[in-house]
């Protein structure tokens, strides 16, 4: 009778010891593929990193070159504003010196009369 009980346990410990071995077996490929989906991923994520680091350097690229395009024809608009004022600063001076000429004539004028 024990010899049964022995028997019936050494083989439920055998199936037990098997059973562990599969375990262990499949938490080892359960491991390799998360190590390999974590590399995978961290590779995806750095390949991702690089991408958004390109389109915020192509961005600033474009921003940077739209400014400085924005800036040269504000300037230019400026320069061209001035010029304007100068001339019209120049007629002003012009016109001044006319009026002044011809108050001193009328005063000549009015002088000889």
């Amino acid at each position: 009778r024990y010899d049964r009980q022995i028997a019936t346990l050494t083989a439920e410990l055998v199936s037990l010891r098997s059973e562990l071995s599969d375990l262990r077996s499949t938490v080892r490929l359960d491991l390799s593929e998360l190590r390999t989906s974590t590399g995978e991923a961290q590779c995806r994520l750095a390949a991702f990193g690089a991408a958004v680091d390109l389109s915020n350097s192509h961005a600033h690229q474009t921003v940077k070159e739209a400014l400085a395009t924005h800036s040269a024809e504000a300037q230019s608009a400026l320069a061209a504003v001035r010029a304007t004022l100068d001339g019209l600063s120049g007629q002003t001076d012009s016109e001044e010196a006319r009026i002044r000429r011809e108050q001193a004539l009328g005063a000549d004028v009015l002088a000889v009369r």
